[in-house]
């Protein structure tokens, strides 16, 4: 793996009480790069995301060095998403004020996080959108 990887596996793998969830998996992703896991159901997809989350623990393979994930970190929130189901969206607030939460959280909230906000709705070409609420936007929109 390489240092400049904002997320990386080599052999990362989680067993639990002897039956393994998560079969050796190597990967990496750099800054800005998107990536999609797919794979058939009981594949270790969920189990692989919830492990980079820090909601679950990797039994054999570093991940990111060795380094462990710790949500408390707004820099380890910025690493990892998981999109498992429908995201969740208040109705009452538009595309842009709910992006600005998300970058408050991820970033903590200082005085460029509306900026930050603004960068990703235009790195995503959505700036005509930030008014709209989310019964507006159709589901890949969201």
């Amino acid at each position: 793996m390489t240092d400049v990887s904002a997320i990386a596996a080599e052999g990362a793998t989680v067993v639990l009480d002897g039956t393994t969830l998560l079969s050796p998996t190597t990967f990496a992703v750099t800054p800005g790069e998107f990536r999609c896991l797919t794979g058939p159901n009981g594949s270790g997809r969920t189990t692989l995301l919830w492990a980079f989350l820090g909601s679950g623990r990797l039994t054999d393979g570093p991940s990111r060095g060795g380094e462990g994930v710790d949500l408390a970190r707004p820099r380890h929130r910025r690493l990892v998403a998981l999109l498992v189901e429908r995201v969740p969206v208040a109705r009452d607030m538009t595309l842009r004020e709910q992006v600005t939460l998300v970058a408050a959280s991820w970033h903590d909230n200082t005085t460029t996080t509306a900026e930050r906000a603004e960068e990703v709705i235009d790195r995503l070409g959505l700036p005509a959108l930030g008014e709209r609420f989310p019964a507006q936007l159709s589901s890949g929109q969201l």
